[in-house]
């Protein structure tokens, strides 16, 4: 797959990178630039992947382009939505989660029976590798099932929040589940006709499983990593600041543009609309009541520094009470 796809591959990768020269260019922090890293490494893992597949061979080059394209597209519209919520624009990002995961959908739905019996792509049931007619009806009813389900999903788009988001996840979970139903009873029924099938294979026995061991272990280190580490640092020049932060976007705020500044005692309130969240920082696009505003902080600190700057809520903290004092006491001065 990687020698026939050479040239696709290397435009894709570069694709997928492309929003790195295109914020840098913009003048935002470096902070964000993981994203599309992360992208391209997790579209090389399914290019290998599917490469090292004992039965790639069966696959068309429609599914090919699939595992191409994904990951590239994926960087374009996620890394375009951070850079508008960076400029502080309100932004319907449940709708466009919704209909993003509905066109996903529809589209791997289209591709699903064209999928050929294989380890990497597609409906991996035990009871698909029996037979190929198995495998076959599963992914035909899987594709026609995920196109409803992704238009389902889609037309979320423009139910309230409070209803889309749930609905996108109800809806996720069934289109998976439908289709592994759906193979056991056609398995439970080629049994009962006596029909031979061949034995269920030992995924767990194959070079494909060793891969994905690897693959899951670096995942589980990375993600434990970015969920207990990271820092917030604050630098005070003559005219602004600066919020440099741990796998998020740079700040800087001009004084001049501070509106209004106070201290608040305990965790300021407010749900993520996007960013960066762990059990060690809150960065992003939050929303309490009906305002969107903008955080820097520490997971649920025990006090914060509230400011308006050109009408937009700012919300930061230090590590603790001290240090959250004393960015406040700093902020107060600079703004005289």
């Amino acid at each position: 797959m990687i020698r026939e796809n050479k040239k696709t591959l290397i435009l894709s990768s570069l694709v997928t990178l492309l929003p790195i020269p295109i914020e840098l260019a913009l003048g935002r922090g470096t902070g964000a630039l993981w994203l599309p890293v992360c992208l391209l490494i997790a579209q090389w893992v399914c290019v290998i992947a599917t490469a090292k597949d004992p039965k790639q061979k069966n696959q068309g080059k429609k599914v090919q382009r699939l595992v191409l394209w994904v990951m590239p597209i994926l960087s374009l519209v996620l890394c375009g939505m951070d850079y508008i919520l960076s400029k502080g624009m309100n932004f319907p990002i449940s709708s466009i989660f919704c209909l993003m995961f509905g066109v996903m959908f529809m589209a791997i739905g289209n591709y699903l029976p064209k999928c050929r019996q294989n380890y990497t792509i597609g409906i991996k049931v035990c009871w698909a590798y029996t037979s190929e007619e198995n495998w076959n009806a599963t992914h035909r009813f899987g594709g026609r099932v995920w196109v409803i389900g992704g238009l389902v999903i889609a037309l979320g788009a423009f139910l309230p929040q409070s209803l889309s988001i749930p609905l996108m996840f109800v809806s996720i979970f069934v289109l998976v589940l439908l289709p592994m139903v759906y193979s056991y009873r056609y398995y439970c029924r080629q049994k009962a006709r006596g029909d031979e099938l061949a034995p269920m294979p030992n995924l767990a026995s194959t070079k494909f499983s060793v891969y994905t061991m690897v693959v899951v272990v670096v995942i589980a280190v990375f993600c434990l990593c970015v969920l207990f580490t990271g820092n917030l640092n604050y630098e005070f020049g003559e005219d602004s600041f600066t919020v440099e932060a741990s796998y998020y976007d740079d700040l800087t705020v001009s004084y001049e543009d501070i509106e209004e500044i106070a201290y608040q005692e305990g965790n300021y309130p407010g749900t993520r609309l996007w960013g960066y969240g762990s059990f060690r920082l809150l960065m992003g696009t939050f929303q309490t009541g009906d305002v969107q505003y903008t955080r820097y902080t520490y997971y649920r600190p025990d006090s914060a520094v509230t400011m308006t700057v050109k009408g937009r809520l700012l919300v930061i903290s230090g590590k603790n009470p001290i240090e959250t004092r004393q960015l406040y006491e700093t902020l107060v001065e600079k703004t005289r």
